[in-house]
């Protein structure tokens, strides 16, 4: 297209003056790589296809003029047209291509059913920059005699890979990634991934194992085995690690939450092995053990009381608490001894409200102690008390007093609040916000489309919830929670998986990168060979596994049969 003739369009759009137009009656609609467009902007790639629909929604503007046009914007890019008291209506620069139906510089008339064009990004186009889609419409009755659209469009980048890791040795229901975290256990820059598979084949058939894995790599460098196993404890349900004897070693714990002792069915134990060679052990057991009380189902560590010994908190899902079976609660085992230890029970504990499901530490004030983030997924909180509402709770170190209560904020059958919980600094004022999903609320107008909260430290009062940008009933969108920076930005993004999702194949599951600080913009991502019931991003987490200071999201499919192997877990990893 003759330069000329764009610099005239973009001229005549000058001369016409622009207003805030969005609710005067002008709308544009995207289709992106077979998507609905969500609010915002969204990651784009090249080859992506792009449909867009200019309408007049009241029927207003038809018969009136209209320009529909993209602008790419580099970094270098001249200034955005602006015009004074309306910033960034049109995002055009001199570099403001118009579309309509194809390329051409027409500027026709709306018609009932609007105006259509589609376009496909060149794969020549550059790695970076920001594609950006507006229409305007001449208004009389406008202030400024146009109605502008909305934008739509968004950043251009790499498009992710996703590469699978098979555990080794898995035999059926070994459920490979059911414990899923990352540290760096050496202090090297590089990540290390602690992976748990509950039934894998140990010492004997079931027992359970729990791997760590350096970076990248596809084999394990260490295997952790039950020093006394038994078969379906689900040894290495959750792993966690932590310098807990003070030698400069990380120490790896371990959950076996349906240990069984004498007696009593799914008690639970955990064993700490002390680094660097894990050769020793200690075997923590429930003080007061009771019928399945599930002793080891969640462990953090953190270092709570300040004495700079690693210490362990440790879940009983299925603990009578103050009386309440199934209630739940959490013992604090301070290092190095873990002995005598602190019991946290839920403020009001109810029936199953299982409080301990998820637990995270972080020092979330900056006073030099660990903070503990707990939840009660099943927490009760209609009339009746059938209800699986969930709530979540943030306790402050070094004393581990309450101080913050969030029972969701819309009770329902199934809203699973605190299914599962993340600490980050989202919005990047220095302090760390907590995010917990709620991963089948409805609160969205879907049946358990899901929903994660966001609790905005230092004081966790301000909250946002936040939906599936491409939300679809029976989703389960905030099954799994990180926050990290993806794109090397340096910015925090928000990682989410959505175990439920069913498009085509019935709980395939999906998982997302939302890019902050918007969190509009988004890369969603699939098992590339999709089961029923697989649940991709049942488990998320963040890591860097190279060292350069971006993080990969990890994937955790701990019921995938894609190995051959009929639930054996798979994990994956997705980065640039």
């Amino acid at each position: 297209m003759p330069t000329a003739r764009i610099v005239t369009l973009v001229g005549l759009l000058a001369a016409l003056g622009f207003s805030q137009g969005n609710g005067r009656d002008a709308a544009l609609d995207a289709i992106i790589a077979g998507l609905p467009s969500a609010p915002g902007m969204r990651l784009l790639q090249r080859g992506d296809s792009i449909q867009l629909q200019v309408g007049s929604p009241l029927g207003s503007l038809v018969g009136m003029p209209t320009v529909l046009g993209f602008d790419l914007l580099h970094q270098n890019s001249p200034p955005r047209i602006t015009l004074p008291g309306e910033p960034d209506v049109l995002w055009l620069t001199t570099g403001f291509v118009p579309l309509v139906n194809g390329f051409g510089s027409a500027v026709p008339p709306l018609g009932p059913n609007g105006l259509s064009s589609s376009l496909v990004i060149p794969t020549q186009a550059p790695p970076s920059g920001r594609l950006i889609f507006q229409a305007a419409v001449l208004d009389a009755t406008a202030p400024n005699g146009l109605a502008i659209s909305g934008v739509q469009g968004g950043d251009l980048g790499r498009a992710p890979t996703l590469t699978s890791r098979f555990g080794p040795s898995i035999p059926v229901l070994g459920a490979f990634t059911y414990g899923l975290e990352v540290q760096d256990l050496d202090r090297n820059g590089i990540d290390e991934m602690l992976i748990g598979a509950r039934e894998a084949n140990g010492p004997i058939n079931d027992a359970g194992k729990a791997f760590l894995y350096s970076g990248f790599a596809t084999t394990p460098y260490v295997t952790l085995q039950d020093p006394v196993p038994q078969a379906f404890s689900h040894f290495g349900v959750h792993v966690r690690a932590a310098d807990i004897n003070g030698d400069g070693f990380d120490d790896i714990v371990v959950g076996a939450r349906l240990h069984d002792l004498p007696g009593l069915q799914d008690a639970g134990k955990v064993v700490v092995f002390y680094g660097p060679t894990y050769a020793g052990t200690s075997v923590l057991y429930s003080p007061a053990p009771n019928l399945r009380e599930q002793f080891g189902h969640y462990v953090t560590c953190g270092d709570f009381n300040g004495d700079g010994f690693g210490d362990v908190a440790v879940s009983s899902i299925g603990a009578l608490a103050l009386g309440v079976p199934n209630g739940g609660l959490v013992r604090i085992y301070f290092g190095p001894t873990l002995s005598n230890p602190l019991v946290l029970n839920e403020p009001i504990p109810t029936d199953t409200a299982r409080f301990g499901y998820r637990s995270e530490a972080a020092d979330f004030d900056g006073d030099g102690f660990c903070d503990l983030a707990v939840s009660a997924v099943f927490k009760s909180l209609l009339p009746g008390g059938l209800d699986d509402s969930g709530a979540v709770y943030i306790y402050r170190g070094p004393n581990l007093t309450l101080v913050r209560s969030f029972p969701n904020p819309f009770p329902s059958i199934q809203g699973l609040l605190g299914a599962d919980i993340a600490w980050g600094d989202l919005n990047q004022d220095g302090f760390l916000d907590l995010v917990a999903g709620a991963e089948l609320d409805n609160s969205g107008g879907l049946a358990q489309q899901g929903s994660v909260w966001v609790l905005y430290g230092p004081t966790f009062q301000t909250t946002q919830q936040i939906f599936s940008p491409q939300p679809v009933a029976n989703e389960g969108f905030g099954s799994g929670l990180a926050i990290g920076d993806f794109n090397d930005d340096s910015i925090p993004d928000l990682f989410v998986g959505a175990f439920y999702y069913s498009v085509p194949v019935s709980q395939a599951g999906r998982a997302y990168v939302m890019y902050g600080p918007s969190l509009t913009q988004f890369t969603s991502f699939v098992e590339p060979a999709q089961s029923s019931a697989n649940q991709f991003g049942r488990r998320i987490r963040a890591a860097d596994l190279d060292g350069n200071g971006d993080d990969e999201m990890l994937i955790g499919v701990p019921s995938s049969s894609t190995s051959g192997v009929s639930r054996s877990g798979t994990l994956y990893i997705a980065n640039f």
